[in-house]
């Protein structure tokens, strides 16, 4: 992730510069790609995401030079091959053709139509690949989810389920991080589209299509899932601000044009208006914030939990996952129960006879009843739950770990809790007859 995000950063130069004929913008599209937080934070998870963007940026350079700057057979399949390595590391990179389909259509170079016999040959191998990819995803995934539940809104399905939220979240972002930017990026829209840029208009093509291409066609609400799009974003924000001082500067060299009567009656409320604009926009920008996000703790503690718990737990104790199960069971060595919360049904499924857990195998407890009964029959449990988790079970369920448990050990935003029934706390409420009040 680091590497391939460090990368991004002169990519992002040479693509800018490449084509814009400029320095400035690129420069500080850079800049403001090596100093976001949220990039930052992306550079330091081990995922796969920096790639995803470094390979989507490396497509749309070998788009450019293939069929707009030029009719290139040599950077058509480079574009062709940076864009399907861009699918495999991430499938919902698939999304990204429909803004490509559109640049061709109305930026591309026309040529004689026998010449696109090869490309078209190309596409078809993409499709092959992509289709490839989806039929091993179904043979790879044997178990289908019952349901979709906010743990697997990832899939790729048509919908236009809160529509508004992706495209709010990157245009304002966390603490309203791109704020200014956003202001920039949509404030030059209708200058660059009146003066046909193309290098402008295909950042921008690439940015607004793809993000409403990855709103009607994925179900979780992501920023990672429109990543790749943040060097077109940013790129073309910068590119507005130095054209729009161009223009500003152009306008006074000539003389500017004389203020109709109305406006020259009101230049200090004019005046006034524009300071609170840009005052706005300062304080909503946020910027101690956001350099105190460089030092803060964003990740939870999930993995200092669960390795403190392998080196605490006895052999004969039970560990109890109050969420990521599979992730408890490869550092603890084992999962026992998997404490669900209600309605994530899409991660379960019955076997002889028993509920368990897709991802790690564990026993599914899903009622205070059940939990009593593991207590009642073990000595000790270990139960590792994220804070986040812990506000979404059921308020009783949450009373009754609290007062039946001690709290072992708390990282950033997760608990460790350990039953011991040799310490003589017990605080029950009443058999509630719910042993199955998920499923029944």
């Amino acid at each position: 992730s680091a590497l391939f995000g460090t990368l991004t950063i002169p990519l992002l130069y040479r693509f800018g510069k490449r084509f814009s004929g400029d320095r400035k913008a690129p420069l500080l599209a850079a800049f403001l790609l090596a100093v976001s937080p949220w990039m930052v934070f992306m550079g330091r998870s081990l995922r796969f995401y920096q790639q995803f963007q470094f390979l989507g940026l490396l497509t749309a350079y070998f788009f450019l030079k293939g069929f707009v700057v030029e009719s290139n057979r040599r950077f058509q399949f480079f574009a062709l091959t940076t864009f399907t390595l861009t699918f495999l590391s991430q499938e919902v990179g698939v999304t990204m053709i429909v803004a490509f389909f559109v640049s061709y259509l109305f930026l591309a170079k026309r040529s004689d139509w026998r010449e696109k016999f090869p490309v078209i040959g190309g596409l078809f191998l993409v499709g092959v690949i992509v289709i490839i990819n989806v039929l091993i995803f179904m043979w790879k995934c044997l178990t289908p989810p019952v349901a979709i539940s906010p743990t697997s809104l990832s899939v790729v399905s048509p919908h236009i389920y809160r529509i508004h939220e992706l495209a709010s979240t990157l245009f304002v972002g966390y603490n309203r991080l791109h704020v200014v930017i956003s202001f920039f990026f949509f404030l030059g829209l209708p200058l660059y589209f009146l003066k046909k840029d193309k290098f402008a208009l295909f950042n921008y093509a690439l940015a607004l299509i793809t993000v409403a291409a990855v709103t009607i066609a994925v179900l979780q609400i992501g920023l990672r899932y429109i990543s790749e799009i943040y060097t077109f974003y940013s790129l073309a924000a910068c590119i507005s601000v130095f054209g729009i001082i161009r223009e500003i500067s152009a306008f006074h060299r000539n003389g500017g044009a004389p203020l109709p009567p109305v406006l020259r009656a009101v230049p200090f409320l004019l005046r006034t208006m524009l300071a609170i604009i840009v005052a706005t926009l300062i304080i909503s920008f946020q910027p101690i914030r956001i350099l105190d996000s460089y030092s803060s703790k964003i990740n939870r503690g999930d993995t200092f939990a669960q390795e403190f718990v392998k080196q605490h737990m006895f052999p004969a104790d039970l560990v109890i996952a109050g969420h990521h199960p599979g992730a408890v069971a490869n550092i603890t060595g084992k999962v026992d129960y998997y404490l669900l919360q209600k309605g994530l049904t899409d991660e379960i499924f019955l076997k002889d006879g028993v509920m368990i857990d897709r991802r790690g195998g564990a026993i599914i407890v899903d009622s205070i009843d059940k939990l009593r009964t593991v207590f009642n029959e073990h000595d000790r449990a270990w139960l590792i739950i994220s804070d986040l988790r812990m506000q979404a079970f059921e308020p009783a369920l949450v009373d009754f770990v609290e007062k039946n448990t001690t709290v072992a050990y708390q990282p950033f935003l997760c608990t460790v809790f350990l039953w011991d029934a040799g310490k003589g706390v017990y605080d029950a409420p009443p058999h509630l007859g719910l042993e199955r009040y998920f499923f029944d």
